[in-house]
């Protein structure tokens, strides 16, 4: 029994060592495979076609440089007008007008009509050319114009008309534009009376670094008015007010009210629009 069990045993062995053999035999042609690949790669030559769509996207891609271009010219007019060259801006004002239609040269045109520098001061013409530049979209004329309207210097006074002008030109963000109309808000003449809509306004104009904002914010935040109080942040916008050297005069409303509930920012004078307000004597 033993002798026959050691002759299956070896049997056994000999026909796995051949089984084990055979496999990897078997197994031997496998490695034609990754041939196979590379015989899948001339199939993806046509890959290089790809690069084609780049070529047809090349000229809007060209095209885009020229808009630079033209916002890197120049403005020769305001140039002039920042100079105290004002006959030379009004002229070349003019020129980009009826060349070109620019509405920044209107709004500027009707700057130096307004406040009378190198023609006479015409209220009228000023006005006109604002409303021209306000119609395309200008905010600096939109703002300018409300003035006028809020001041009667375009006719009888209409709040309403500059209130709309200040809401519109605030949203194409116009800082002196959010900073009036959060006056407004401020009075509750115009419009219901809203600290926290006129602390949103007065915020975006101080971010901005707007001086009479970072003031009447911080009037709010000191006595917690539209706002949660925060006597530290109303110190730091009033540092912040300060450090842009702007002399404080608290006189009563900037609009016409004696009072707005305590708050009692500065009164400005406007002579028009778009240029830096006057401190009232």
């Amino acid at each position: 029994m033993k002798a026959a069990r050691a002759v299956v045993t070896g049997l056994m062995a000999a026909g796995l060592t051949a089984a084990w053999m055979a496999s990897t035999v078997a197994q031997a042609p496998t490695p034609p495979a990754p041939s196979a690949a590379p015989a899948a790669k001339p199939a993806a030559k046509p890959t290089p076609r790809r690069p084609a769509p780049p070529a047809e996207t090349a000229p809007t891609a060209a095209a885009v440089p020229a808009p630079a271009a033209a916002r890197g010219e120049p403005d020769l007019a305001f140039g002039a007008f920042q100079r105290g060259f004002y006959l030379t801006a009004f002229g070349i004002a003019t020129r980009r007008v009826e060349e070109k239609g620019d509405v920044k040269a209107m709004t500027l045109l009707g700057e130096l009509y307004a406040h009378g520098f190198g023609v006479s001061r015409d209220d009228k013409k000023a006005t006109d050319w604002y409303k021209l530049a306000a119609a395309r979209g200008d905010r600096e004329a939109m703002f300018a114009l409300a003035v006028f309207h809020l001041t009667g210097r375009a006719g009888a006074v209409n709040r309403e008309e500059a209130a709309k002008l200040f809401a519109t030109a605030a949203k194409l963000g116009s800082i002196s534009a959010a900073y009036d109309l959060g006056l407004l808000y401020l009075e509750g003449q115009m419009f219901p009376q809203d600290f926290k809509r006129a602390a949103e306004l007065f915020r975006s104009a101080a971010q901005a670094g707007n001086p009479e904002a970072q003031y009447v914010l911080a009037t709010l935040y000191k006595d917690g008015r539209g706002v949660t109080k925060d006597v530290n942040e109303a110190a730091r916008l009033l540092a912040a007010a300060a450090a842009r050297a702007v002399r404080w005069r608290r006189t009563g409303s900037p609009i016409s009210s004696p009072s707005a509930a305590g708050c009692r920012p500065t009164r400005w004078k406007r002579s028009s629009g778009t240029s830096s307000p006057r401190r009232a004597a």
